[in-house]
């Protein structure tokens, strides 16, 4: 199934495709090419991904980080400043 430029495929675990020595051997050097040198592994996974939603959305999460930390310590009664 095709949607946009994006092939979706379902995976199944214990299926045959799994237990081929082949693709066991290409996931272990995925991992090994993950571990060793991440930069090329992000540059070629997220040429996609336009940088106002990287952005956006780790600006999204800090944000919440942040808020969630001055709720928590005004109620723990550290943060007095704030009111």
């Amino acid at each position: 199934m095709k949607t946009g430029t994006i092939e979706h495929r379902p995976r199944i675990t214990g299926t045959e495709e799994d237990s081929n020595p082949e693709s066991v051997l290409s996931m272990a050097m995925r991992v090994i090419l993950l571990i060793t040198n991440p930069t090329a592994v992000f540059r070629q996974h997220f040429d996609r991904v336009s940088a106002f939603w990287a952005f956006g959305i780790s600006g999204l999460a800090f944000t919440l980080l942040f808020l969630q930390s001055t709720l928590d310590m005004r109620h723990a009664g550290y943060a007095g400043y704030l009111e």
